[in-house]
């Protein structure tokens, strides 16, 4: 066995004492001290883990309540108080947990008129814009039809402008060979020469054609103009 030894000189005596104790746990006070260090940590755990949950019990509570009003305020339910207790630090977070959910619903509150007056005035305005759509829609109908007036306008004005030519020759035509048959009666009143009868006659034949040539290509523009209106 291990033992620790010690000595001591005796200067009455000049002797030198020598004793020897057992080491480790054959000593009686060091095992005896031993046990009872174990017992006192045993017993000082013990208790810190009874003081540590009744203490984490008192501290949850509070903190558990502060989170559920928490959670009512983020689903949009002011609670009616906020909960407070012993402890000064979870006081002043309730406290500004209070204040921050009553600005929380005023800030609401606003945010939710300003939808409102916002909703308004966008319904306002999309009815103007609807009013202003219609407005243009007509416009633009009343343009497209006065456009098209235009456009038959002045196609009428080109088809007269182009009958006018064949239509004032063939009158042309016409009135100068009723002129000439009115001479040539006032002649066969008096002695009409052959050479006479053979010029009203040439006449009256190259009038017919100025007429007949003329009327063909007023009948031609016309088929033209009817087939353009069919288009």
């Amino acid at each position: 066995k291990s033992y620790h030894p010690a000595a001591a000189r005796s200067s009455r005596m000049n002797w030198v004492f020598l004793a020897r104790m057992p080491a480790g746990l054959d000593n009686q006070a060091y095992r005896s001290t031993l046990i009872d260090l174990g017992l006192l940590c045993v017993t000082s755990f013990a208790m810190a883990l009874v003081l540590a949950g009744w203490g984490a019990s008192k501290m949850t509570r509070p903190v558990q309540a502060l989170i559920d009003q928490a959670h009512d305020v983020a689903k949009g339910h002011a609670p009616e108080h906020w909960p407070r207790g012993n402890i000064t630090e979870l006081n002043q977070l309730s406290s500004d947990l209070e204040s921050m959910a009553g600005s929380l619903q005023t800030l609401n509150q606003t945010l939710e008129a300003r939808v409102k007056q916002r909703t308004q005035e966008l319904i306002q305005t999309n009815n103007e814009l609807t009013r202003t759509l219609d407005d243009l829609r007509q416009t633009q109908a009343d343009l497209v039809q006065a456009e098209k007036l235009a456009a038959l306008g002045r196609l009428v004005a080109g088809v007269a402008h182009e009958l006018n030519t064949p239509i004032g020759n063939s009158l042309l035509a016409a009135s100068t060979m009723n002129e000439t048959s009115r001479e040539f009666r006032q002649r066969m009143q008096q002695s009409v020469r052959r050479s006479d009868l053979e010029a009203f006659i040439n006449d009256i034949i190259q009038g017919a054609d100025i007429t007949n040539r003329n009327l063909e290509r007023a009948a031609e523009l016309v088929a033209s103009f009817k087939q353009v209106a069919i288009d």
